[in-house]
């Protein structure tokens, strides 16, 4: 697979969609795959900047590869937009999303991964 910014026209992207979710046309899914990588790899590379030296770029690309091929696989075409879920399945939905953070299990508020401060009561 090519690691490039081209991304297909819409309506390509919909035969895809719609030649994989009838009978999981490999060729359908790998052209998918393809359209969606750039997503990996800016995501990979973002995520880089944050983690220590020892992680290399292109182990994160590979895991969020991996992540697309879950996220193709398991997306449902009538049930919303595609690159949401390419996001969901490497674990990188925006923050800004309603709910992004409790589909991908981060810590909410009273989670005892992230402590919450008692508040003294006022009344």
């Amino acid at each position: 697979m090519k690691l490039t910014s081209v991304k297909a026209a819409p309506e390509e992207v919909a035969k895809w969609w719609k030649q994989y979710s009838l009978n999981r046309d490999e060729d359908a899914r790998n052209h998918l795959l393809e359209n969606y990588l750039h997503i990996v790899k800016f995501t990979a590379e973002r995520m880089h900047h944050k983690l220590p030296d020892e992680v290399e770029v292109d182990d994160l690309i590979s895991a969020g590869i991996f992540g697309l091929m879950d996220a193709v696989k398991a997306f449902d075409p009538s049930r919303g937009d595609p690159r949401r879920a390419a996001l969901d399945g490497l674990g990188a939905a925006p923050r800004s999303q309603p709910g992004a953070q409790a589909q991908r299990g981060h810590a909410h508020a009273g989670s005892p991964t992230r402590p919450q401060a008692k508040r003294q009561g006022t009344r």
